[in-house]
């Protein structure tokens, strides 16, 4: 064959390669992060195009596809796939047996997706599955049984979703887990505290999301709904106190679809003469926010299914009377952690299965099974019991050695009991006369067609609760209700510290040892503090500080060292704040490292008096979002530096590029980098030559299109994190005006205000107010940074507004000398979040947030508006507001937070909070808004009956608007904030 030939051959193969290149949606990339393995990209494809795909196929990735469904059997024949993902694909079900066959999948990748509930039968044939990411998938619930199927699993992450709990005694079954991901979620905090504990006891690692990275999560930063009591009163007819139920409270049914006309704020329901024979999975999911009470009278019920109860974690009355239940099941009351009173009375129950009581043992305090068919209660299930006061179970055949074993353990248990003295049976063959009455008198009883739904809702509730309160910590065991909601700190518990601090000030843990038998490298762990390191000579020239408890580094640490040292490591030391002139004397150091520690931004005044020949420098893994120019001008010889795995989201790079030009390795992976400076850094270091990772700086969804500020958030929005991700880029010369722009007039309305009303103003604009003005008003300004210091010399300023002038950075202390202002209104500005760093006015009684970007609140943000009346944060971005952090605000009346994507559980969390609170707020109701995610919820299961069209029509029709503010004094205070 000529050459000729074969060339013009390869062409054709070529051409023919590319057609089907063009024509294929899933692409082949052989070689993925540095490893070889057949992997496949496939953009808006359908599972069709799996044709296309090799047999042999290692990873499969599908992005912004159209695929809502996977059947059975989709993937059967690719028996070597090790990845499977899934990325905003708008996937909505799944069938049970879609991954059979993979028995070697290692990952499996669901991110921006619609499947609302994690489901066991998905995880029966992936008995190897290492890494699971359920990310923004719209997750109200995870099926207990999902954590027995992945036993093998090291890596969960659930961010971004619904939940405000799960059955965290399931999780025992993860045995090899250790990192989890569950920030982004409505988590109620006592569920919370426990998921903190569970993870502390198993070693089990918390992340946040920082870019493509994940990073420890530090305690600061946990965020959850608070609980709240809601009193609820028993209205059953015998009941001698009847309240009249008004319209709306009752009406009959044959079916349980009509609890579709239950709001989704239900607090108590009861369900009488309605014949069920089975109580299906997530029957009343949708009232799991606010049902503390659930009664079914007389119903027949033969069959109640696992999760017939899932997510109702605040039910605290359960109660079964006149029913046909056999047994009491082991997974009825998994998700009942909080259940105080069990009634199961006056059904034909003959068996209790083993652990049957094993989710109620922390909190169950009364529990009635009369008249069943009982001849003997398990003991070890009465001893899980811890809280329980009270057992009812007269009117049940005993057997003579149960009876007496029971009675013996309850008195030994404190607890009280009623059970029948009467006649009880040696013979476990022998049937009693009352238990033959008991059958041919169930046999008689019926249900009617037609039963009573009897119910109340959340408002009802509250109207009948006069002395409401919430449950916030305090100080002090004697405070009352009252005072739980309003007071702050009190000064005991700085006493008590003072105490433990006075009784123990010297005491420092810890061991320096020399390290490899060499007298000049040492390292240290276990330190509490740097005064260990006196112990190590004087010419060490490596000291290694690891494994430690170092919140600081005090001034001229290591003076001693001086000439000697060489090399200075803190690795995993808590390290959040170093003092100015800690290194100094070090004039030989070469190397020093701070990885993985606390620190928050690095400054030049940490280095004073530190060597310019400093040649290696280790920044990463702290939560550093800002590096002051400075650093780079005091070491010009630096020949490394990693800033890796902090939140950076911009560095000077204009000032880098001529200062450091001996740099050799410059690593920047694991930062959530903006796009413009992400591309200035890659343009950077490609100048350089400096080796980096592309995808991590470029391949993100940010630099794919501006998006617009919105009160939406679409599933290409930017990847969020829990971590304060504050913006502070390097001021560069392009960023300091040469002149001042724009006009300010001043309008005195009498001796006590002096108001200025700027205009297309720029920062130097403030140098023209005069420093005893009281108001200041910014309108329609350039001003993109609000550096510290840029106002403090307005002591006198009270009221200060910022509008529509660009400004995305609020830089730390920019506020604080500004002890008098009291309204702080920043409207129409790209904001993205709010930071506790610059809201330290302890005068400060309105805060106007609205018409911003803002899609996180920094955890304790608000911990120091004491005096807070009024907050709107209405029109951004936020997907959440958790009330913990409102708890930090005891006198705010008013908080409006309309306009915000908030998740359907966290909304309702947060109005019921608010009116047990007594804070007015602009209710936004959406009647069906809870029944479109139960209608997802069930969408494989036969009780997708309960939905109807009646549900359809509601949620087409435009979602109503209710005032609960009072109109007086609606119009009183609003009259003052809007003059601004």
């Amino acid at each position: 064959m000529t050459k000729t030939t074969m060339i013009i051959i390869y062409t054709v193969v070529t051409i023919l390669n590319l057609i089907v290149q063009i024509n294929c949606k899933c692409s082949l990339t052989p070689i993925v992060n540095g490893e070889r393995s057949i992997a496949y990209a496939c953009t808006d494809s359908e599972l069709s195009d799996l044709d296309e795909i090799s047999g042999e196929a290692e990873w499969i990735e599908f992005s912004v596809s159209r695929i809502r469904t996977i059947p059975d059997d989709a993937f059967s024949r690719f028996r070597s796939l090790k990845r499977l993902s899934f990325y905003n694909c708008h996937l909505e079900f799944i069938s049970r047996n879609a991954f059979r066959g993979l028995q070697s999948l290692d990952w499996l990748i669901f991110h921006g997706t619609k499947l609302h509930v994690a489901r066991t039968a998905w995880f029966q044939h992936l008995p190897n599955l290492r890494k699971l990411i359920l990310d923004r998938c719209g997750i109200v619930y995870i099926e207990a049984d999902v954590f027995r199927m992945l036993s093998r699993l090291e890596m969960l992450s659930l961010y971004d979703n619904e939940l405000d709990c799960i059955p965290i005694d399931e999780l025992t079954s993860l045995r090899s887990l250790r990192n989890i991901r569950i920030d982004g979620n409505p988590w109620l905090c006592e569920c919370r505290r426990k998921l903190e504990r569970f993870f502390h006891e198993r070693h089990i690692f918390e992340n946040v999301g920082v870019g493509e990275k994940i990073m420890p999560v530090y305690k600061s930063s946990r965020q959850c709904m608070e609980k709240i009591n809601i009193f609820v009163t028993s209205r059953h007819p015998a009941n001698s106190n009847i309240k009249v139920l008004e319209e709306g409270d009752q009406f009959q049914t044959s079916t349980l679809r009509s609890l579709d006309r239950l709001p989704d704020k239900t607090s108590w329901i009861e369900l009488s003469g309605l014949k069920l024979d089975i109580i299906p999975s997530y029957a009343f999911f949708r009232f799991g926010n606010t049902l503390r009470s659930l009664e079914f009278r007389n119903c027949i019920i033969r069959k109640i299914e696992p999760n017939a109860f899932a997510g109702l974690y605040k039910l605290e009355r359960l109660s079964f009377v006149d029913n046909d239940l056999p047994r009491i099941e082991t997974n009825w009351f998994r998700d009942l952690v909080n259940l105080h009173r069990l009634i199961i009375a006056k059904n034909d129950i003959e068996h209790i299965h083993e652990y049957a009581f094993w989710h109620l043992r922390n909190n169950l305090k009364y529990l009635d099974i009369r008249d069943n068919r009982l001849r003997c209660l398990p003991i070890e299930e009465i001893e899980r019991l811890m809280k329980l006061e009270r057992l009812n179970a007269i009117g049940n055949p005993w057997n003579c050695n149960c009876r007496k074993n029971l009675e013996k353990i309850l008195l030994k248990m404190n607890v009280g009991f009623e059970i029948s003295v009467g006649r009880c049976y040696d013979d476990e063959n022998q049937i009693s006369i009352i238990e033959e009455r008991h059958r041919n008198q169930t046999n008689v009883i019926t249900s009617s067609i037609t039963g009573n739904v009897h119910w109340a809702s959340f408002e009802d509730s509250l109207n009948e609760n006069t002395n409401v309160s919430v449950l916030i910590p305090v100080t002090t065991t004697m405070a009352t209700t009252q005072e739980k909601i309003t007071q702050q700190p009190t000064t005991e518990l700085v006493h008590t510290n003072s105490i433990i601090t006075t009784l123990q000030p010297t005491i420092h843990k810890g061991t320096c040892t020399v390290d490899n038998n060499s007298q000049e490298e040492y390292i240290c762990t276990g330190l509490t503090s740097i005064n260990p390191v006196n112990s190590i000579d004087t010419r060490a020239q490596t000291i290694r500080i690891i494994l430690s408890d170092i919140s600081v580094i005090p001034p001229e640490s290591f003076q001693r060292f001086n000439g000697y040292l060489r090399k200075l490591e803190f690795r995993d030391c808590g390290i959040d704040r170093i003092a100015a002139g800690a290194f100094a004397g070090l004039y030989n150091l070469e190397n020093l490292s701070l990885r993985n520690n606390a620190l928050k931004s690095f400054k030049s005044d940490y280095l004073v008096g530190l060597s310019s020949n400093l040649k290696h420098l280790d920044l990463s893994r702290n939560r550093i979002s800002r590096i002051d120019n400075d650093v780079f001008d005091l070491f010009p010889h630096l020949i490394s530096l990693d800033i890796s795995d902090n939140t950076m989201n911009c560095i000077g790079i204009e000032h880098m590029e001529h200062r450091l030009a001996y740099l050799k390795s410059f690593q920047v992976t694991g930062n959530p980098w903006s796009c413009l400076c992400g591309i200035k850094l890659v343009e950077f270091l490609e100048r350089r030559n400096l080796p980096y990772d592309k995808n991590s700086l470029t391949d993100r969804s940010e630099c794919y299109g501006t998006r617009e500020p919105s009160s939406t958030v679409s599933p290409s929005t930017p990847y969020l994190t829990t971590m304060p991700t504050l913006i502070i880029t390097s001021t560069t010369e392009e960023e300091i005006p040469n002149t001042i722009e724009g006009v300010c007039t001043y309008h005195r309305k009498d001796d006590n205000e002096l108001r200025y009303v700027c205009t297309g103003g720029n920062i130097l604009l403030f140098n023209t107010i005069p420093n005893e003005v009281t108001a200041i008003e910014f309108h329609e300004g350039r001003l993109p940074r609000l550096p510290a210091g840029t106002l403090s010399r307005f002591v006198n300023l009270r009221e200060l507004l910022i509008r529509n002038s660009g400004l995305r950075i609020i830089e730390p202390k920019s506020f604080d000398e500004l002890n008098e202002l009291k309204v702080l209104a920043i409207q129409d500005n790209p904001l993205t979040m709010v930071d506790g760093s610059w809201l330290n006015l302890n005068k400060l009684e309105r805060l106007d947030l609205r018409g911003n970007s803002i899609r996180y609140i920094a955890p304790q943000s608000f911990r120091h508006l004491s005096k807070l009346q009024y907050l709107n944060l209405e029109g951004n971005d936020l997907k959440c507001i958790f009330t913990s952090d409102l708890n930090e605000m005891p006198e705010v009346y008013i908080i409006e937070f309309s306009g915000n994507p908030l998740k359907w559980k966290c909304r309702l969390e947060l109005e019921q909070f608010l009116e047990m609170r007594k804070i007015k707020f602009v209710r936004i109701e959406e009647s069906c808004e809870g029944k479109k995610y139960m209608r997802n919820v069930l969408w494989e299961n036969k009780t997708n009956i309960y939905y109807n069209d009646e549900c359809q029509q509601e949620c087409s029709s435009a979602s109503k608007i209710k005032f609960s503010l009072m109109l007086p004094t609606f119009v009183i205070f609003f009259t003052k904030i809007y003059r601004l």
